[in-house]
This record gives structure tokens, C-alpha cells and sequence, in this order.
């Protein structure tokens, strides 16, 4: 997170927001004389030499802000000081590093991501009877996205009441952008549906790995944020984890199809792969061009995926001639206290994973999905009496590694030498030169 400290207004912090909601009102009455600093002007600042405080403020129309004091100004209390550890880099800016306590929420998040997305599979094989459904499931996706759309509409409106700057872009060119993911996620199940029709099942699961690669490296073309060479090993080793753990025993009759599809089965699952990146990659460029409410992105975001999931449904009626009615009247026709739990664990993990586009990034996303799969497998071994194979172990401890090579700060992994680490552990204090700006 990088803010200027040059000439002119406040510095800008592109990335990140103060998410604690408690002391928000305390903000709002602390504003005073202050106020027009917090609202994103052009003060009057001094940076001094000395011990260096950042006070982190919310700005009503515009980014995260933040002003460097010598020592805390009065109303410290009131306005949320935090000591950043932070250092001079290149001229003007300001390298900071996060808060503990706002990792600590997206760790906290991709946890509870990974353990409903393991559930998600276990929910869908227990709401089925007699190997089959009795239940539509494509009015599944649908009503998930609706549940969506409730949640976020109550609160973003407990936050419209509660919080006057709430922000909600509704030009046309903004709101205009929203309807893309869905649009390829519909492409994508097509062309899913198509790589069916070459590969086998397990072929295609392996093959649906390429996602975390293809992820990686759209998240560096279109979002331009720069991996380390060890995170690239990282996503790679989770990719070989994740196949590893499903490749069957090769004494099976499958093994010998594992790589005899046609050649059209792998360019489909390659492009179902990209598709697959570019949603959740667009989807986080979507959640982070702005400054607007998360809940009012989601309200945008699950609009139209309900349009969408409910335009598949009447397709689906056109092309079976209204055998079975129209889709509202059997909307709830075989469904039970399982099939609703598959409903709200399906609309719940997407609105962790737009929380996760919203202030973590499209790798934690991949890295809690596929640590899901895994705690599936372990969860079916206990549950469906599903044999735990070589590969599975072997899997889990690959990305277990990978896992661990990601987030681990680079002095962990790799012993640097003695004058690197004195300079690390001295970033808590640093001299700045007398500067006065107006």
C-alpha cells in the first residue's frame, strides 16, 4: 500500500480500507475542525522530523487518506491512531504495511470460505435421493443468487442509515460493467458442458486445475500486481497439489485415459480454465475501480446474476415444451431442509468471496477453493467411506508447502544475510526530513 506525499493535497492510498465499523459514529462526531481535512481537500500539512504517527481516516468522497504527525494530535483517541511500520522508498512515497488486525479479517474470511465450500459438495450428495434429485437443481443457483441480493440490500441499507458516506456510483458507464461476469460465467458452463462431450470426468477435473495457473497469470496482466518468484513456485506447486491429489491409482483402467482425449477436449479445458480466471479477475477489478459501498457492488453484481439464472430457467422451460409448467410454479417443488441448506451455504460463500474481491485479492480466493476440494476428500473418507489414497497425502502436503511458501514473509523461507535483516527490524522509526507543504 503506497500513498504520494508530494505537493498538493493528502496522500492517496490505493488499496484498503479502515474496515472497523465500530467508532464510525465516534469519527463522525469527532470530525470538528478537522472535518475538511477528512474530507479529501488540500490542506495545509507539515511533516517533522521525529517519531512518525499516521492518523487513517475515511473519506466521504473520495480514497483512504492519511497525514503524518510528529506527535498524535489531541482527539487521538476519537480518531483511530495507528503506528504503521512503514520506510522511505523511492521519493515521495510511503510503503506501508497493513494492520494486523485487517489480515487477521481476511485470514478469518478465507477460512470460513474454505470450510463452506468443502461442505458445498457434501450438502449437494446428501440432499439427493436414490442417487438422484427430486428437486430442480438449476433453481438452486437462482435462489442463492436472490439471497444474495436480500442480504446486501438490507445492509447496505442498515449502512445508508447508520453511515452518511456510503458511497454509490450509479452512472450508467459504472453500473453498465456489472452485468460482464455473469455473462462469462454463462459462457463458461457452456463450454464446461462441451469439454464433457471429449474428455472423461476425472480428466476433466484434473484439467480444471489449469484455473489456479491461468488466475496467476491474469492477475498479473489485467490487475498488474507483481509476484515474487517464490509465489509464482507457490501457485505452480498448488496446481501440481491439487492434481496430484486426483489422479487415481494407476493400476486403473481410467489412468490409461488420462491423457488420450482429443485434442479439441484440451483446448476446450484450457479455455474453460481462462474463463474461469478472467470472472474472478474481472470481478475483482470491479469490486476494487472504486470506493463504493461493497454492498452496493454486491446489489449491482447479484441483480443481474439473478436476471440471468432466472433467463436459464425459462430457456430450460422452452426447450422441454412446458412439460413440467412453467419454472415458478415448481420453484420449491422436492425440496427439503438439506436442498435450502445447499441454498444459504451456496449464497454465503458468495458473499465471502466478493468480501475476499473486495479487500484481499483473487489468490486468497483460489488458495481457500482448493483447500476445499482438499478438506472435501478428508471429510468424504469419514462420511461416505471413500479410501484415502498415496496421492491424496501426497497432495495435501504438496499444498500444505505451497500454502506456507505464499503468505510466509521471504525472511522465513530464504536466510538473508545479516545486514538485510538488521535493516528490516529498523523500520519502526525513521528519520524524515523537515518539509512544510501549503
Amino acid at each position: 500500500m503506497a500513498g504520494e506525499v508530494g505537493e498538493g493535497g493528502i496522500g492517496e492510498v490505493e488499496e484498503g480500507k479502515d474496515d472497523d465499523e465500530e467508532g464510525e459514529d465516534d469519527d463522525r462526531k469527532s470530525r470538528g475542525s478537522g472535518g475538511d481535512r477528512r474530507r479529501g481537500g488540500s490542506p495545509k500539512r507539515e511533516i517533522r522530523e521525529g517519531r512518525a504517527v499516521v492518523l487513517i481516516f475515511r473519506g466521504s468522497n473520495g480514497p483512504l487518506g492519511f497525514i503524518v504527525w510528529n506527535s498524535p494530535p489531541e482527539d487521538s483517541k476519537r480518531s483511530r491512531i495507528y503506528q504503521w511500520r512503514w520506510q522511505l522508498g523511492k521519493p515521495n512515497t510511503l510503503t506501508c504495511q497493513l494492520p494486523t488486525r485487517k489480515k487477521m479479517q481476511w485470514y478469518f474470511v478465507a477460512a470460513l470460505l474454505t470450510i463452506l465450500t468443502s461442505s458445498q459438495g457434501i450438502l449437494t450428495t446428501l440432499s439427493q435421493s436414490n442417487g438422484g434429485y427430486k428437486y430442480d437443481y438449476a433453481t438452486v443457483p437462482f435462489l442463492a443468487e436472490v439471497f444474495k441480493l436480500v442480504v446486501s440490500s438490507l445492509l447496505l441499507w442498515r449502512e445508508y442509515k447508520s453511515s452518511s458516506s456510503s458511497r454509490m456510483t450509479t452512472d450508467w458507464n459504472s453500473v453498465r460493467l456489472f452485468p460482464i461476469p455473469s455473462i462469462i460465467y454463462l459462457v463458461h458452463n457452456n463450454v464446461q458442458f462441451a469439454t464433457l462431450t471429449y474428455v472423461d470426468t476425472s480428466t476433466y477435473q484434473i484439467m480444471g486445475n489449469l484455473k489456479i495457473v491461468t488466475t496467476g497469470i491474469l492477475f498479473r496482466l489485467f490487475l498488474k500486481r507483481k509476484l515474487s518468484n517464490l509465489q509464482w513456485m507457490a501457485i505452480v506447486l498448488l496446481a501440481v497439489g491439487t492434481t496430484t491429489s486426483q489422479v487415481k491409482g494407476c493400476g486403473e483402467a481410467s489412468c490409461d485415459s488420462l491423457l488420450s482425449a482429443p485434442i479439441q477436449g484440451y483446448l476446450l479445458g484450457i479455455l474453460s480454465a481462462c474463463l474461469s480466471a478472467l470472472a474472478g479477475v474481472y470481478t475483482e477489478f470491479l469490486m476494487k475501480k472504486n470506493n463504493d459501498s461493497l454492498y452496493w457492488q454486491n446489489v449491482q453484481l447479484y441483480t443481474f446474476g439473478a436476471i440471468f439464472n432466472m433467463a436459464r430457467l425459462i430457456l430450460d422451460d422452452f426447450r422441454g415444451g412446458f412439460e413440467k409448467g412453467p419454472w415458478w410454479q415448481r420453484l420449491f417443488d422436492g425440496y427439503s431442509m438439506t436442498t435450502w441448506m445447499v441454498v444459504l451455504n451456496l449464497g454465503s460463500t458468495g458473499l465471502l468471496v466478493s468480501w475476499l474481491m473486495k479487500y484481499a485479492d483473487n489468490i486468497v480466493k483460489v488458495y481457500s477453493t482448493s483447500m476445499a476440494m482438499l478438506l472435501t476428500m478428508v471429510l468424504s473418507v469419514c462420511l461416505f467411506n471413500f479410501k484415502p489414497t498415496l496421492q491424496l497425502f501426497l497432495g495435501i502436503i504438496i499444498c500444505m508447502m505451497s500454502l506456507h511458501m505464499y503468505f510466509a514473509p521471504p525472511n522465513i523461507l530464504v536466510d538473508l544475510p545479516l545486514t538485510s535483516k538488521a535493516a528490516s527490524e529498523s523500520l519502526k522509526e525513521v528519520s524524515v526530513e523537515r518539509r512544510t507543504d501549503s
